[in-house]
């Protein structure tokens, strides 16, 4: 570098500025990724927990009604006396058991997004035959007007 040329010592100056350009930029890769898969760790949990939990709902809505169905079936009178149609009691089968079959690992292969829309429907179906007054499914997370707890 000579005294004559100006623009010399810029370059060294440029080069500088891009070096710590990439430095930084490799640092918040490395850092985005960790906290990438950390987020993605916990957003797949609270999902899984939501899922879990409605099918949770549904598989005890379909055993409560199968225990209803039985006890206010007796040997004397039987269901068909009762004025359900046998689609009725075999649609609250077929949501136990696909509430039973319900993914309770992390399995690649899994759906859980369709298996939990299929029950929906198997739900919304059987509470129709049901003739259930209020059917649905509300998270815990939805408080009620006037609950303070």
């Amino acid at each position: 570098m000579t005294t004559s040329d100006p623009t010399a010592g810029m370059d060294a100056l440029l080069d500088l500025e891009t070096m710590f350009e990439n430095s930084g930029w490799e640092d918040g890769y490395r850092d985005g990724v960790k906290a990438g898969l950390l987020e993605g760790q916990v957003f797949g949990s609270e999902k899984g927990f939501q899922f879990g939990f409605e099918a949770g709902f549904y598989g005890g809505m379909a055993e409560l009604w199968r225990l209803v169905l039985s006890t206010s079936s007796s040997p004397s009178t039987p269901s068909s006396d009762l004025g359900l149609p046998s689609k009725t009691l075999k649609q609250v089968e077929l949501l136990a058991e696909s509430a039973a079959r319900f993914p309770k690992d992390n399995a690649r292969d899994a759906d859980p997004q369709l298996d939990i829309e299929r029950l929906r429907g198997r739900y919304r179906t059987a509470t129709t035959l049901l003739k259930v007054s209020e059917p649905g499914f509300r998270p815990a997370n939805t408080q009620q007007p006037g609950l303070s707890f």
